[in-house]
């Protein structure tokens, strides 16, 4: 449905510089990155409101590089909604379709289906925006960028105005509807529930480069970057040395602080140029990570089976923080100690994990279990 090459756009000083990007007709894409990543310029590049540099843009098999936003068949529901205020809400809603000077019943055949899809009929009508809750009014603009059949709707971080309990609501409700429908979603986001709930696919973005795209469990599961990797909330980025490449060139074993030893993955494009001796950034991954007191302690936590090809490492340390969060504790284990300094991880632990038990406590020895799933090698 959507395919972009080669794509180079300047603006001022800032570069969105060689994107290459793919969503296939039907799947929910998420364009997610920080804030200043250039989000928004890639969209509305795409879109049409920007004149790119080179490259090409191509939606549904038609190259519209050249083309005005209004011959491209696309939605669009910005941050703000864009609704009008002196409109009422049906008025609102049909104001594309009067546009595009749409037979009045076809209009009305397409709204009355989307009543129903969004719950619409409460305050259908309403004669004035204003008198809408933040949700009513979400629901009004997306009923309006949909009503026109786009080949394409892109949602510039629709949710980011709204409280945590109703934009999980409108998360769900958004992805159902564009499960329903089948048209091409393509979000941009800076939030990561955002990008897990709503995305068959996503494109992780950072300084004007897309550095990784795949399904929700590869990128959130194997960063292709240190620099994505801490933005997709890694909490455990140390500093290590490769000792050993094995012959595959796949897997290396790396050396954190002294005799820690670790078998892992190379990230991102492989391991070509990683050599023994190599200093890289190690990346653990605190929610597969699991705790079990070391031998001979007084309490033993369960380890869960790991996913993956079953090998795990284990990591010898002793607890120094115990944090309660919702539902879980996050367990700081320091695994290097010594006038060299420390190095500490961070390890989510459910509390059922433990039984009726509370978590290890500060100072226990424990052992971290690493899973090879859990860990990656940044170079």
């Amino acid at each position: 449905m959507i395919r972009v090459t080669g794509l180079t756009v300047r603006r001022g000083s800032f570069v969105l510089e060689g994107i290459d990007l793919e969503v296939p007709a039907g799947h929910s894409f998420v364009l997610l990155g920080p804030s200043g990543a250039g989000k928004t310029q890639l969209i509305e590049t795409i879109m049409g409101l920007n004149r790119p540099v080179s490259g090409q843009v191509i939606v549904a098999g038609q190259d519209v590089t050249a083309l005005a936003p209004e011959r491209r068949r696309i939605g669009y529901l910005p941050q703000d909604l864009g609704l009008f205020p002196h409109l009422s809400v049906i008025d609102n809603i049909l104001f594309g379709p009067r546009v595009q000077q749409l037979d009045q019943a076809q209009a009305r055949d397409r709204l009355d289906r989307l009543v129903g899809l969004l719950g619409l009929e409460p305050f259908l009508g309403r004669r004035s925006i204003a008198q809408l809750s933040g949700g009513e009014k979400q629901r009004v603009a997306l009923a309006r960028a949909l009503v026109v059949e786009p080949r394409v709707l892109f949602l510039d971080e629709p949710f980011a105005s709204l409280d945590q309990m109703l934009r999980r609501e409108l998360q769900l409700q958004f992805r159902a509807l564009q499960q329903t429908l089948g048209v091409t979603f393509f979000f941009v986001t800076h939030d990561l529930d955002d990008a897990a709930l709503l995305g068959d696919q996503i494109g992780v973005l950072m300084g004007g480069k897309l550095v990784q795209t795949g399904t929700v469990g590869e990128v959130f599961g194997q960063p292709a970057t240190a620099e994505a990797a801490r933005f997709l909330m890694w909490r455990n980025l140390v500093q290590g040395r490769v000792q050993r490449v094995d012959e595959s060139g796949d897997v290396v074993t790396v050396e954190i602080g002294v005799r820690q030893l670790l078998e892992c993955g190379i990230a991102g494009t492989g391991s070509d140029g990683v050599s023994a001796g190599q200093d890289v950034v190690v990346g653990l991954n605190a929610g597969l990570l699991r705790l079990r007191a070391a031998d001979g302690g007084q309490r033993q936590a369960p380890v869960r089976a790991p996913d993956g090809d079953g090998r795990v490492a284990a990591l010898p340390g002793r607890v120094s923080r115990c944090l309660d969060m919702a539902g879980h504790s996050v367990v700081v284990v320091d695994i290097v100690r010594g006038a060299a300094g420390s190095v500490s991880v961070e390890v989510d632990v459910h509390r059922d994990e433990f039984g009726n038990g509370s978590p290890l406590g500060v100072g226990c020895e424990v052992e971290i279990m690493v899973p090879r799933s859990a860990v990656a090698v940044f170079v």
